[in-house]
């Protein structure tokens, strides 16, 4: 096995009582540690396994070699070359990996997604006349975590359990607080990512295997994603489809992987045709279809904090809310007409729904990545009947541990937290700029960003009709939400 770049030490050294150690790479790829007398001694591999991580964005979750030797571009085309003819494969694409895609060519988001559907389903095509691949957008999934998230708050705060909510959508920071930050675990959501909503008991290997006429077993599961640390969640035991005794997610490919699919299959990416996209009914949506029907949230990481947010103003304190940046004034979301007309018969939605929309506003409180949005009551204009936080980066994080360690507790209701600086858009496993670009990596941060709000159009999860329709059609089944040790 090869170690990535990052991995590989030279000219280490550490000074202590006995001298100057240096850690010295020797010309047949042994490590030696060489003493300040000049004495060496010669290192033994080291084996690191998935129960080293800490998801901390250094070293080991940027080789995803080193991490999980099932989860890499050689596994899926070994899958490919010989087992298409057993399975049936299915690609979950998420919006922050076709905006990095589509930023990387200079093309729209929804261009990027059709175009990626197509190398996945040539790749897989059995003959011309058999294609035995299936392509997803995960917004759907995105959704579905989001409504869960909403409620599971909810419940939690009107029935007076622990606060703060802590999000675990990001699976670098749910790691590092199963490994060290112990105390956070009991806040902690119990709601899956999106990434294994998208497998949620019966959804990917269960309803829309129903729909394509083939066995549960026979679905090989591809999520494209912008984390290394994605590889992780998907390698969890807890994700397991028990029917079919298989895991949820199969295999995680980044957007930078996708970057050495296309090299290694030899395809020129912007040759590649617009194809169509499916959905988790089974149903396809034309290239056209996908320009126009590509929705989302404002945030790049799920915007879970705002949607909880507006969510709980409504159904606990009968407020509608309307969030603002503090870095302008562009209205993100006003109230959401369907779960205002659906609670009109209620004194407080009606008497809520008469009044303008309460303006919140997210005022950075540290840093560019760390937040806080906060419902006053409006008797005082000082008691917070919500305050949430956005915590990005660990730098951040460790100062949401702090408060929870402390004798006084979190001042949040609700956290969103995300490992990576500026969030899921700025994933490990995005495309960085080639040096030959002159790019600045913020550069790129930006232009992703502005990929990623582009190529959507914004809607509230809550009247997303697939939603509902999942809902209504296999929520008894759904497995929506996990158990942690």
């Amino acid at each position: 096995m090869e170690f990535s770049s990052a991995l590989k030490l030279t000219g280490v050294k550490e000074s202590g009582k006995g001298g100057t150690l240096t850690i010295q790479l020797e010309e047949n790829g042994t490590y030696s540690e060489v003493h300040g007398d000049g004495s060496k001694v010669q290192l033994k591999p080291a084996k690191i396994t998935l129960n080293d991580c800490l998801a901390c964005s250094g070293c080991i979750t940027s080789a995803e070699s080193v991490l999980i030797t099932q989860q890499s571009v050689d596994e899926f085309l070994s899958v490919v070359e010989n087992k298409l003819n057993d399975i049936k494969i299915v690609v979950s694409v998420s919006p922050q990996a076709w905006a990095s895609v589509a930023t990387q060519y200079n093309i729209s988001g929804p261009s990027a997604l059709a175009r990626i559907s197509t190398v996945f389903k040539q790749l897989g095509a059995i003959s011309v006349s058999s294609m035995n691949v299936a392509v997803l957008d995960i917004s759907l999934f995105r959704d579905l975590s989001l409504v869960e998230s909403c409620q599971e708050f909810v419940h939690r705060l009107t029935a007076e359990r622990k606060t703060p909510v802590i999000a675990s959508a990001c699976p670098g920071w749910v790691c590092y607080a199963e490994k060290t930050q112990h105390s956070a675990l009991p806040f902690l959501s119990s709601v899956k990512s999106p990434q294994q909503i998208s497998a949620a008991g019966t959804l990917v290997k269960q309803m829309f295997a129903r729909r394509l006429g083939v066995k549960p077993s026979s679905i090989y599961h591809v999520c494209l994603m912008p984390c290394f640390d994605k590889k992780l969640e998907a390698s969890r035991d807890d994700f397991i489809e028990q029917d079919s005794n298989s895991r949820e997610v199969d295999l995680v490919l980044t957007s930078a992987e996708i970057l050495d699919l296309l090299a290694r299959k030899g395809i020129n990416f912007l040759e590649v045709q617009e194809g169509s996209i499916e959905n988790v009914f089974g149903e396809t949506m034309s290239q056209q279809a996908v320009t126009n029907n590509l929705f989302g949230v404002h945030g790049s990481s799920g915007n879970f904090a705002k949607e909880v947010f507006v969510h709980a103003a409504r159904q606990i304190f009968g407020k509608d809310v309307r969030v603002t940046e503090a870095s302008d004034d562009v209205e993100m979301q006003i109230e959401d007409p369907s779960s205002s007309s659906s609670s009109s018969s209620s004194s407080s939605s009606s008497s809520s729904s008469s009044s303008p929309p309460i303006n919140c506003v997210w005022k950075q409180v540290r840093n560019s990545d760390f937040h806080e949005l906060v419902l006053f009551d409006q008797r005082d204009n000082k008691t917070p009947l919500l305050k949430f936080a956005r915590c990005y980066g660990f730098r951040n994080i460790q100062n949401i541990i702090r408060q929870i360690k402390s004798s006084k507790g979190c001042a949040y209701h609700y956290i969103e937290v995300m490992a990576c600086p500026s969030g899921c858009v700025n994933g490990g496993g995005q495309i960085r700029p080639d040096e030959s670009t002159k790019e600045a990596p913020k550069e790129r941060l930006l232009r992703v960003q502005e990929t990623f709000r582009n190529g959507q159009s914004e809607r509230p999860p809550h009247e997303n009709p697939d939603v509902k329709r999942i809902y209504q059609e296999v929520k008894q089944q759904l497995r929506l939400s996990w158990a942690r040790c």
